[in-house]
Formats: C-alpha cells, structure tokens, sequence
C-alpha cells in the first residue's frame, strides 16, 4: 500500500499541531500515529509545568535530613527541649546512623517523638565511626570493633520543637487479623501506616477469637517497630497507635458510642459500594472514622447485628473476594485518597 494513498475525505490541517497540511489526502495510519505522538510530545515540551514540579517536589523530598526516633518515655521530652541540648539516641537509632547510613560527625538530622513533635540538629559522635574510622580501613577486625562501638551518639538541637497536629479525620483501622500467617500480619500493619492509619485496633471474633500479640511471639514489639520505621521513612510526625485487642462489643462501645462525631464503616460482602456511603457522610463533620474487616469467614450473625444496631455503614469493595488483609488496605486507601479530592 501506498504510504499516501487518496481517500475522499475533507482536507486536514495541521494547525493546531504544527504539522504541514495535506489538503484532499491524509497519511497512511502509521504516519498518522508518529505524527501525533511527535505533536504530543512538542506540547510536552513547551508545558513543563507539570514535571518541573513534579521533579523539584522529588528534589525537596531528597534534601531531607534523616529522621530519627526519639522515644518519649524516657527522661527526657522532645517537646520540652531547647536550642543547644543535647539528646542521646538509643543503640538501635546510634547503630542505623552510624552502621547503615555511615553518618559523619556534623551531619544534620531531624528527631521525632511519634506525637506529632519534630526537631532538627546535627549529629554528635562520641564513640563509633568517628574514633575508629582510620583502623576501619586497615583490617576486618577493626570494622567489626566500630560496629560493635555504635553508642554514645546524639543529637545537638539547633531548632525548637515544632508541633504537628494530626491530620483529621483521623482513622482507626479494626481487623480481625488473628487467622493471618507467614507474614502478612506485618505486612498489613506496614502498609496500613504507610497510608496513615492513625491506630490499628486487633478484633477478636467467634472466627477470630485470639491473637498473640505479646509474650513468646514478640508480634507486638515487632508491629510498634515496624509502625516507627514506617514513620521514619514516611516523614510522617505521628507513628500508628497500636491498641489492646478487644471484641465487638467492647469496640462499639469505646470506639463508637463514646466517640464524639464518630463515623464507622464495615467490610460486607454484597453490600452496596463504598462511594454512595462515603458521599453522604462527607456531607457532615466527623473526627475519627472508623473501619472494620472481619475475620475469614466474616462476621456471625450476632456480631453484624451488634454493629448494624449502632449505625455503622456496611459497605462493599466490588465483586471480588478480597483477604482479610487487602480488604483493609484497600478500604483505607480509599479514604484517604477520597478525602484528599
């Protein structure tokens, strides 16, 4: 076939894209698609508004310092501190900064308390990388002595606190996830905080009547672990609380009945789409919204009557059946992306 065949069709002009006109013609369908992807990109080019942006939002987020956590339950408050004092950070935050990161003495750095309070300073050394750097280079065992010697390093303030307030509505996310194994228990609580999850609540049901979240198992130090390094990494001021696991009722009661413009949302299946749901309750002011999913095999009778009785909203996420876990990943995500609009 000919690349410029005749077709009886109006003449085309390339006006508004720059291209020469071809009266009484058009080009062979090839042609036509280079020619629109070559005009595409020339208007690309001369509207970078959107990837300049986009890269120097990108470039900002690049230049922060590293972020830190500094415990309140010690003796000493980040909120109350001052310009000029000096905080110690445990050997767990002094191994990452000097093992894994490989900061050097000077290198400025932000602290967060987990509440909402943030302060910036630069990094003290007093042992570690900065005394064993020359040996480190001579032989193995010197790096090994360095990495073992991570403590004693802190931060020198230079700013004063700066209060965050959390962000609202604020969401507590309730899961039946005692079934959950080989890691996808983590992997929920990882993601729910990276969404921003304000609190994840444990729910015990009759399908979902215990979860180990202490003792032998050591979940709950490693969710209050993950819940800070997903601070961290997320530059958010407030880490994900994680509550005491606790029953249907006990969660209507302390979350919805005594919760001030409380609004809460179930996970059904076959129940109507989340959307209509969500639209209506925007039209009122809520601060905590509440979400919850049920266990595998969802909810008895009893407990959907529990939570039907006290004006929760049941809603459904499509015709798919979705794990315990994707269910609330997916309900949160939602929410924050649709309150954000």
């Amino acid at each position: 076939m000919a690349l410029t065949s005749r077709v009886n069709t109006k003449p085309s002009c390339g006006r508004a894209t720059g291209l020469p006109c071809t009266p009484n013609s058009v080009l062979h369908p090839s042609i036509q698609i280079y020619r629109c992807i070559e005009s595409g990109l020339r208007q690309w080019r001369c509207h970078p508004v959107c990837l300049s942006s986009a890269s120097k939002a990108y470039t900002d987020r690049q230049k922060r310092p590293p972020v830190f956590h500094h415990r309140n339950d010690s003796a000493v408050k980040l909120g109350q501190c001052n310009i000029g004092d000096y905080i110690a950070l445990n050997e767990d935050e002094s191994k990452h900064a000097c093992v894994v990161l490989r900061l050097k003495d000077g290198d400025v750095v932000e602290l967060y308390d987990g509440y909402g309070t943030v302060v910036s300073g630069k990094l003290a050394l007093s042992g570690g990388r900065q005394d064993n750097e020359e040996s480190s280079k001579k032989n193995k065992s010197a790096r090994l002595r360095r990495k073992r010697n991570v403590g004693g390093a802190g931060v020198l303030l230079e700013t004063e606190p700066k209060h965050y307030e959390q962000p609202h509505p604020q969401w507590l996310v309730a899961v039946a996830c005692g079934s959950l194994k080989g890691g996808r228990g983590d992997w929920m609580i990882e993601k729910l905080a990276e969404i921003g999850a304000a609190g994840f609540i444990p729910l015990l049901t009759e399908r979902s009547p215990k979860i180990d979240t202490g003792g032998t198992s050591g979940r709950e130090e490693r969710w209050e672990r993950l819940s800070i390094s997903v601070m961290k990494q997320s530059l958010q001021p407030y880490k994900m609380t994680l509550y005491d696991p606790c029953s249907v009722q006990e969660l209507v009661s302390e979350y919805i009945i005594n919760q001030d413009k409380a609004v809460a949302f179930v996970g059904v299946e076959d129940a109507q789409p989340l959307h209509p749901f969500w639209v209506s309750s925007m039209q009122r002011e809520f601060g905590t919204g509440l979400i919850i999913i049920g266990p595998e095999g969802d909810f008895t009778a009893e407990e959907s009557q529990i939570l039907e009785g006290h004006g929760t909203y049941p809603v459904g996420l499509g015709n798919k059946r979705l794990r315990t876990e994707t269910a609330a990943i997916t309900m949160l995500a939602y929410m924050t992306v649709a309150q954000s609009l």
